[in-house]
Formats: C-alpha cells, sequence, structure tokens
C-alpha cells in the first residue's frame, strides 16, 4: 500500500506576508537605475573602448543576379589598420533609389599595443533587394580615391 504525501497548506498569513516582501523586493530592485545598463551605456561603453575607422575595400566578390526575395551575400575585403584591426560594421548611404554607397567601419581597442603591419580584413554585406530591379553597390576605395569606388551591379530576377 502506497502512501502519498501531501505538503501542508500554507498560511494565508504566511503567504501573503511571502508575497509582500517578494513584491517590495523587486519594486527595489527596479527603481535602482543606478544598477542597471540602459543600451545606451552598453553602447558608449563599447565606444570608450574601441577606435573605429573606415577601411579602405580593396576586393569585392558579388553574383551577378540573384533569385527575387533570395538576399544578396557580398564578400568585402578591405585593409586594416593594424594587426589587431578588426570588422565593425557597415555605412550605406544610397544615392539613388537602387544604388548605394557602403564603406566598411573597422575597429581596435584603444588600449591595445599592436602590431603596424597591414591586414586584410574579411567580411560579408547582406542585402534583401525589395524588388525586381538592377541594384548598384559602390564600396568606398579610401581615402586616395575619395570619390572613386569599386562598383558592383546585381540583376534581381
Amino acid at each position: 500500500m502506497s502512501r502519498e504525501m501531501h505538503a501542508a497548506p500554507i498560511p494565508k498569513k504566511i503567504f501573503m506576508k511571502s508575497l509582500l516582501v517578494i513584491l517590495f523586493s523587486t519594486a527595489m530592485l527596479v527603481s535602482c537605475e543606478k544598477d542597471f545598463l540602459s543600451w545606451d551605456d552598453v553602447k558608449t561603453m563599447e565606444e570608450d573602448k574601441y577606435l573605429y575607422t573606415s577601411s579602405a575595400a580593396f576586393d569585392v566578390i558579388a553574383p551577378s543576379s540573384v533569385k527575387y526575395g533570395d538576399p544578396i551575400k557580398i564578400q568585402v575585403r578591405s585593409t586594416g589598420i593594424s594587426g589587431c584591426s578588426e570588422f565593425s560594421h557597415f555605412t550605406e548611404s544610397y544615392t539613388g533609389k537602387n544604388a548605394i554607397n557602403v564603406k566598411v567601419i573597422q575597429k581596435e581597442p584603444k588600449e591595445a599595443i599592436c602590431t603596424t603591419v597591414l591586414t586584410t580584413i574579411t567580411s560579408y554585406y547582406d542585402f534583401l533587394p525589395e524588388a525586381r530591379q538592377q541594384y548598384t553597390f559602390n564600396f568606398w576605395r579610401g581615402e586616395l580615391h575619395e570619390n572613386d569606388f569599386i562598383t558592383v551591379k546585381i540583376n534581381v530576377r
């Protein structure tokens, strides 16, 4: 014969006191803003740790066409300014409905001691086309080529 064990019911008075303590503690934690970091705080801390600079593209590999609905994936090789350089993000500026200037942004730690050798940074630019048309992507080639870009045209069929 098996006997089932049941927990004794919690008296209502103890339950209510426990609930009040939990709610009060939660309210205190939530109201102490200095203990929590906002997204802007985290972003500022990230910016304080790194130096961000533009990176000159020297090689771009892209498909000549893609099917509508498929993302466009473009491989971009750019020049890192030191042994600590790494890809951070891309910046974009639209020069027309279907023409986009793209710049590679690299980062390197501000506090690091880095080699001064130039490096190659390989990154991938992803784009989801909105229409069946030809898109023009202009990848920035650097300070020596201020208005010069590596241009790729991709047909979306």
